[in-house]
């Protein structure tokens, strides 16, 4: 017997997309996780969003001894307190949902699973990512930039020694010529005073 949510029917082919009350509900994860009558459900293991819009789609919650039961509620209509999320669907459609691996990110044949267990249908646009593979992706792509922005930073500081350099040698090269034209003048002089010289001592 399937339950019904406490959440309106969503009509076929809308995506669930309604606002979550929490700028970033994956940092709830490990919070506790309650439905619409204030039942405990279990804990929150993981958030799977819409890839593209980073929308909330899907929590993956714990429960039981040592956590061994793993179940995916629709994250449409969740808000959050101090220190736990609050879903949108109760407990007993919950418990009559499919169990989930936790280690995999459900595909479209999960989805359509989980949009029927909860009398939902979500778009076939959806792409799920978890959100743990979310973080890392935006970790990865910081240290990305930082190292761009350190290795432009490098750069700019070569490029402003080259030029120092390369002013000091053109100054260098000029003072070079200048002494090596003075010398040369200075040799001249010399021989114009040994000739002025041989004249003397010849007459």
């Amino acid at each position: 017997m399937r339950h019904r949510s406490h959440g309106a029917r969503v009509p076929a082919g809308d995506i669930v997309q309604r606002v979550i009350a929490a700028e970033r509900i994956e940092d709830w994860r490990g919070a506790d996780v309650r439905d619409p009558d204030d039942v405990s459900l279990g804990k929150l293991q993981e958030v799977f969003l819409d890839a593209p819009t980073g929308t909330p789609i899907l929590f993956s919650i714990k429960s039981g001894r040592l956590g061994r039961h793993v179940r995916l509620i629709p994250a449409d209509g969740a808000t959050v307190g101090p220190d736990y999320v609050r879903v949108n669907h109760d407990k007993a459609a919950i418990e009559g949902s499919p169990e989930s691996d936790r280690e995999q990110t459900p595909d479209a044949a999960a989805l359509d699973q989980i949009g029927e267990a909860y009398g939902l249908r979500f778009s076939a646009k959806v792409s799920l990512e978890s959100a743990t593979v979310a973080d890392t992706r935006r970790a990865e792509a910081a240290e990305a930039r930082r190292r761009a922005e350190q290795l432009e930073a490098e750069a700019e500081e070569k490029a402003a020694a080259h030029e120092s350099a390369q002013s000091r040698y053109e100054g260098a090269s000029a003072e070079a010529e200048r002494a090596e034209r003075e010398a040369a003048e200075a040799r001249e002089a010399a021989q114009r005073a040994r000739e002025e010289a041989a004249r003397h001592d010849g007459s």
